[in-house]
């Protein structure tokens, strides 16, 4: 599994340039309760990893290993249930596929070649 990929992107994206995968707003310094902190993590990891299936970084197979394990870890180390973890992804995943969809071809490649200098830059 490329979960070092994955990780090495989430983190990036935490304090990086990428339009699509930062979080959102009430999670930035000066704005974030612990509570948005947490969200903001579960959000930029579903949409990390959706967005590196896209831009071929990683496979399905990967994507699901990696959200079983954090499903599996993360509810208890943030506070929140299962269920609550679930419906938290899942919005932030559909959010970032609607955003995807309205993308031009241009906007995904510039996307997926950032994605993919974070990665080269990484090794």
């Amino acid at each position: 599994m490329k979960t070092g990929i994955t990780l090495t992107l989430l983190a990036m994206a935490l304090g990086g340039p990428l339009a699509h995968a930062q979080p959102s707003e009430r999670a930035l310094p000066g704005n974030a309760s612990e509570h948005d902190i947490k969200l903001s993590l579960i959000e930029t990891g579903a949409t990390m990893s959706e967005q590196t299936l896209k831009c071929g970084l990683v496979s399905e197979k990967d994507v699901q290993a990696t959200r079983a394990l954090h499903r599996k870890s993360m509810p208890g180390h943030l506070g929140f249930s299962s269920a609550e973890y679930d419906s938290i992804y899942t919005r932030a995943l559909t959010s970032f596929q609607q955003r995807w969809a309205t993308m031009s071809t241009q906007q995904r490649e510039q996307e997926c070649q950032q994605l993919h200098m974070l990665n080269k830059d990484s090794h």
